[in-house]
């Protein structure tokens, strides 16, 4: 797939161009890296691993697969663990792969309740940890800072990415894991290390392209919630007031944000049922009602009616209720067809042979970051002007990671607030949304791992 990405207007351009200046500081400035605690904590996991495995190889399970696959017997390969699973121990698949074949990536796995299951991927994991995450660190890291590099010319969808290490892949889903990487990462002497990041953005910059009045109340309105509607139309949940947090982040997660990124409701269907059946602990209504429970006294108690349930909501979700935005992604498309490509509000043209989702999203996910991009260089910029010890030490998608000196600590944030949801608005005319900014810090002599929600 041949795409023409580049900057279009003296802006577009400039904006690349301080963009790799600052970016070049910020990897020269560095993370401070807790080096012993990492080699400690290579010790502690290749504890972990020997034991899980010993206990692995005693298993009457182990022992039945060593008999069928004798010197060939390879825990880490995952046709023979779906042979075992679904053949020789007569467990049901939880979900299939495109060509039929029972499913053994990561997340159907972990739907299935069996010890041998969880401690084959106790060990994957532990020894990701060990033999990437942990390994990098050490192997990056000189003097105790580590440099990764943050680029601008890799990713198609203009945002920016990582490599030697990979700052922006750190672990953050699995609590054991998060916490055993991210407090290897730490501030310098008196800073505070976290990060500030935008709200919502991507969403918000789509309402400046589509300017769907509905969408449009959302966003002015604090006391509307988009993603608790949705969960309610999914899940088929009379009253708003009855849907959860973790339900919430489901329909958020499963159908709203892939929805406005191109998927259809079957891929939507198979996400949703998975969480209402397959999580652990299971998603319950605020009233405790367990979501199964409800799903089965609304009828809704096969996967094949809840299926045409979603395809009705996804109706519903384009047709009725963003009926402009809809609108604007045909629109949009066909715009693209007709001219072979399309310009961001940033001043950037994408043109070349582009799939539907591409046509839109990419000005979406491109204008976003660089909203992120402009406000990281001004922050950096001034941080410098004014001789701070505060460094602008990263950048993960729509976060900018600081390492504050804490008496410098109140004036920053403030100044990276009027940055990133006043002067932004100013300098591009277009945002015709309010933004906002969110902030995690530790404190002084803790780690990343320790931050926590801090007032702007």
């Amino acid at each position: 797939m041949l795409i023409d990405i580049a900057p279009k207007t003296k802006e577009a351009y400039k904006l690349m161009h301080d963009g790799i200046l600052a970016l070049s500081d910020i990897e020269l400035n560095g993370i401070r890296i807790d080096i012993d605690y990492c080699k400690r904590q290579q010790k502690h996991l290749d504890r972990k691993i020997k034991r899980l495995q010993n206990k692995i190889s005693n298993s009457k399970e182990m022992k039945e697969w060593r008999r069928i696959y004798r010197a060939k017997t390879n825990p880490d390969s995952n046709p023979q663990l779906a042979d075992m699973l679904f053949n020789h121990f007569g467990l049901e698949p939880v979900a299939k792969t495109a060509k039929g074949k029972p499913a053994v990536d990561k997340a159907s796995l972990e739907q299935l309740d069996f010890p041998l299951v969880k401690q084959i991927l106790d060990v994957r994991k532990y020894k990701k940890a060990r033999d990437t995450y942990i390994a990098n660190l050490i192997r990056e890291s000189v003097d105790g800072y580590m440099h990764p590099f943050f680029n601008l010319d890799k990713v198609r969808t203009f945002r920016s990415s990582s490599s030697a290490i990979n700052f922006q892949n750190q672990p953050n889903r699995d609590p054991e894991i998060k916490k055993i990487i991210r407090s290897a990462f730490l501030p310098r002497n008196r800073h505070r290390l976290g990060g500030v990041d935008y709200g919502g953005i991507e969403v918000k910059i789509a309402a400046t392209y589509h300017k769907d009045p509905v969408m449009l109340d959302y966003i002015h309105d604090p006391a509307s919630d988009m993603h608790r509607d949705v969960t309610k139309d999914c899940f088929a949940i009379p009253d708003p007031d009855l849907v959860s947090k973790d339900m919430r982040k489901s329909g958020k997660n499963k159908f709203t944000f892939p929805e406005f990124y191109g998927d259809y409701f079957g891929n939507c269907a198979r996400g949703l049922w998975s969480d209402a059946h397959g999580s652990s602990p299971i998603l319950a209504l605020t009233d405790q009602t367990p979501l199964p429970q409800h799903l089965k006294n609304i009828g809704l108690d096969t996967y094949e009616k809840f299926e045409e349930h979603i395809k009705e909501v996804e109706r519903i979700f384009w047709e009725d209720r963003f009926t402009v935005y809809g609108q604007w992604k045909k629109d949009w498309l066909s715009k693209y067809n007709k001219c072979g490509y399309i310009n961001l509000h940033t001043g950037f043209v994408c043109q070349g042979l582009m799939q539907k989702n591409d046509v839109i999203n990419y000005p979406v996910q491109g204008a976003a970051f660089h909203c992120l991009l402009w406000s990281l260089i001004q922050i950096h910029n001034w941080l410098t002007k004014n001789k701070m010890r505060s460094l602008v030490v990263g950048q993960i998608h729509d976060e900018i990671v600081l390492d504050i000196h804490s008496d410098e600590f109140d004036d920053v944030m403030s100044y990276v607030k009027q940055v990133m949801t006043l002067d932004i608005r100013e300098h591009w005319k277009w945002i015709n949304v309010p933004l906002e900014v969110d902030a995690d810090f530790c404190n002084v002599g803790e780690t990343w791992y320790d931050k926590h929600s801090v007032v702007m």
